[in-house]
């Protein structure tokens, strides 16, 4: 039995898993076993990872995929003491990535850890900003929590089991109630990942719509407009400066509709969900 299974969640990644899979490769840390679940990519990633032998496959038929469920599929699928999630296009940065990330829980000091995250060198600057502040030396916050790159004991997985019916901020609830049971997440700094999107205007609205729908049912609660004016202006003068730091000013204006669409994609989905609740 090994003693950490790494499960990798994969979705038309054919451009970068090789990378991924190579990284997970080389780590200093050698006991473990890779388990994949493909949502039926269509670009040739399931065929790639199908090139190493030693990992084993799970399919994941397309129009059927909720977070949750997959991920309590691919804990079910593990046998490892530990079981560790990393998204496909979640490259780690150097060979003690894992070792890192598991080693509070194989001290007995947490139950859970999640990673550090840096963008890629194309990400915009807004999104550099964004993962400077979510992935600096210290933790966001006490509540704040990630599943592209995480670890956890597997009993605990097995015994409070990701919610099968949410589609978005999956793992903000499951850590939620992981806390709530008195189990301590750790964020591990020198555990560190490549990671992030420049998504389309569309794709922002998408996501973060949902993710304000999720927490709506996550905390219970709706965002009053005072709340998302403070939000919009906090977060375009916290982008303002990043910007002149970084001398990339001439991307105040592409910056500003990302903001915005992200902030009032988050409240409306948020208050939808509230309403329906009424």
């Amino acid at each position: 039995m090994p003693a950490v299974s790494i499960v990798i969640r994969s979705f038309n990644d054919a451009s970068i898993i090789r990378k991924t899979i190579t990284h997970i490769l080389n780590q200093s840390f050698s006991d473990y076993e890779i388990l994949n679940l493909d949502n039926e990519s269509s670009d040739g990633t399931a065929e790639i990872i199908r090139e190493y032998k030693l990992i084993k496959q799970i399919t994941i038929p397309r129009n059927s995929y909720v977070p949750g469920v997959v991920l309590n599929k691919g804990i079910a699928a593990s046998q490892g003491e530990i079981v560790l999630f990393n998204n496909s296009d979640s490259i780690p940065q150097n060979n003690n990535w894992l070792k890192n990330l598991i080693s509070p829980i194989l001290s007995g000091s947490a139950a859970a850890t999640y990673a550090r995250q840096i963008p890629r060198p194309e990400a915009y600057p807004w999104i550099k900003r964004d993962y400077a502040r979510g992935f600096g030396s210290i933790p966001l916050s006490k509540d704040f929590f990630s599943a592209v790159s995480f670890a956890a004991d597997r009993n605990i997985l097995l015994k409070y089991p990701f919610d099968s019916q949410i589609r978005y901020s999956e793992d903000v609830l499951w850590a939620k109630t992981i806390r709530q049971k008195g189990f301590k997440i750790t964020y591990v700094p020198d555990a560190i990942t490549e990671h992030s999107h420049n998504y389309t205007p569309e794709q922002v609205y998408k996501r973060f719509y949902g993710e304000g729908y999720a927490d709506g049912e996550i905390l219970q609660s709706g965002q009053n407009i005072l709340s998302l004016l403070k939000s919009i202006t906090g977060g375009i003068y916290r982008d303002i400066l990043w910007l002149i730091h970084h001398q990339e000013l001439q991307q105040l204006i592409p910056c500003l509709k990302y903001r915005i669409n992200q902030k009032t994609s988050y409240y409306r989905g948020r208050n939808t969900y509230w309403k329906k609740q009424k």
